[in-house]
């Protein structure tokens, strides 16, 4: 899968960290097995010498293996938390960005979306770290559990072995039912928090028409479809776990049966009795996490194809040809989305109009010249190269400029937003380049000041002043090619001088 060989790729440039992480494990796999042991042997010690030294001598044995455990323990925790947040990151930054490559006539939820490369990443990354590096490591600490209690007693030994085919079969039983349930409940749950943050996103809307009532409704739909996933997911994950939890009570009724009366026939020792109980609980605490670790399995598997489904999305076009400026835009024979087919050539240093109807494609033969979306035909040329071959990101960044309709903003300071996109430094420096230009008369005057907005949120503006803060942001930046997409659509009288 997609998502795994890129985990597996970020796991390989962490290393020392992953190396520190499967020793220490190891360490605590072999100290969860000798510690029973000593304890085991400190009885029967006890019950033979009756000795106060032997007392001190296990006592400061297993102080001192468990301050070294405490200290190895929480240098584990610190660099484990580190490591799973940080690949968590940058996975969901991955599903992120090829979502931001795709065309943009590919629709989908943002709050879905996101919601669900967050939950799906995070899920992948933990089950990993946690479960399958535990695994291997405990995977030798349960056959030193085994060989150690094989010389202790073959019988219970037999009985660990029957009672783990039970376990294994009851997951081989249960893990398609498991996946089904989990994918649905997934995607139902990431469709239903999309929904609820609807709510409040359209909050303007709802309170204008005043459709609360109305609007709920379709939560409350919503919801119905995210509850019966739910309760589908939560019965089968209960059935299994009831299951489980039956089988392991049979279990440690029978070590108690043959266990006690291995002692009362003189087979084995109070001391052995007792670490065989120890181990046993151990033995099962470990069989258990492999049946929950095939169990989350399902729920991981889950997760890697949904996550799979988003890396495999075909991006937006995109060459690896750098150009240095453009001189010439050709357009030959395009047509986007069915509207248009257009035939123009745009030379640098001219002014161009594109005029027409509302719908007669003139916002999509902007988004069709720089590659935004996908053409049914024909093709466009920048200095006579098509731009299927050029980086159209680097295009866009360094030789495009441009102000587009219903524009948004990130949660930002206008200052903090304006420095941020035009890659500047201070108030100073930008004050300094409108003056330069002779921009003044736009921008620092009474109608419409920068500087009286400058610690605003952007958000917080009206739709005209933020207008004229896409269209400052726009003729500042140093580009080839300047693109106003109906730059005045919400600008009113008072905000420009005559």
């Amino acid at each position: 899968m997609i998502s795994y060989s890129i985990f597996r790729k970020k796991l390989k440039k962490r290393k020392k960290i992953v190396s520190f992480i499967i020793i220490v494990q190891l360490l605590s796999a072999c100290l969860s097995v000798v510690i029973p042991y000593i304890n085991g042997k400190f009885i029967d010690s006890l019950v033979i010498y009756k000795d106060a030294i032997i007392i001190v001598r296990y006592a400061f044995l297993i102080g001192t293996i468990g301050l070294v455990s405490s200290v190895l323990s929480y240098i584990y925790v610190l660099k484990k938390v580190k490591l799973k947040n940080n690949i968590s990151f940058e996975i969901n930054l991955e599903g992120i960005h090829q979502i931001q490559k795709m065309p943009l006539d590919y629709t989908f939820d943002p709050m879905y979306m996101t919601h669900r490369i967050n939950i799906d990443s995070t899920s992948i990354v933990s089950f990993f770290i946690d479960q399958v590096i535990t695994a291997a490591i405990n995977a030798i600490g349960l056959l030193l559990l085994l060989i150690i209690l094989f010389s202790i007693n073959r019988l219970v030994f037999l009985l660990v072995i029957v009672f783990s085919m039970i376990f294994i079969a009851l997951y081989l039983l249960m893990k398609k039912p498991l996946f089904d349930a989990n994918v649905c409940y997934k995607e139902q749950q990431n469709i239903f928090f999309g929904k609820l943050s609807e709510q409040l996103i359209l909050h303007q809307e709802v309170a204008t028409h005043g459709i609360i009532n109305s609007f709920s409704n379709l939560i409350k739909n919503s919801y119905n479809a995210f509850f019966q996933s739910v309760y589908r997911w939560c019965k089968t994950n209960t059935t299994f776990e009831t299951i489980d939890r039956i089988i392991e009570i049979a279990f440690q009724v029978a070590v108690v049966i043959i266990g006690g009366l291995q002692v009362i026939r003189g087979n084995i020792t109070v001391g052995e009795y007792a670490v065989i109980n120890i181990y046993f609980a151990s033995i099962i605490s470990l069989i258990k996490s492999y049946i929950n670790m095939g169990k989350e399995y399902q729920e991981v598997k889950a997760c890697a194809v949904r996550m799979d489904e988003i890396f495999a999305l075909k991006p937006d076009q995109c060459g690896l040809d750098i150009i240095e400026s453009i001189n010439r835009i050709q357009v030959e024979n395009l047509s986007v989305r069915n509207l248009f087919s257009a035939n123009n050539a745009f030379e640098k240093d001219l002014f161009y109009v594109i005029i027409g109807q509302n719908g007669a494609g003139k916002t999509s033969l902007i988004k069709g010249i720089m590659g935004l979306i996908e053409s049914d035909k024909g093709n466009v040329l920048f200095n006579n190269k098509n731009i299927k071959s050029i980086n159209l990101e680097k295009a866009r960044n360094n030789k495009f400029s441009v102000m587009i309709q219903n524009e948004s903003a990130p949660q930002m300071d206008v200052g903090e937003y304006l420095c941020f996109m035009l890659s500047m430094e201070s108030k100073e420096e930008i004050e300094a380049i409108i003056k330069d230009r002779e921009l003044s008369n736009l921008f620092l005057s009474d109608h419409f000041n920068l500087l009286y907005l400058w610690k605003k949120n952007i958000l917080s503006l009206s739709e005209g002043e933020k207008q004229m803060v896409f269209f400052l942001r726009t003729v500042l930046k140093e580009a080839s090619v300047y693109i106003f997409d109906e730059p005045t659509a919400s600008l009113s009288g008072d905000l420009i001088p005559e």
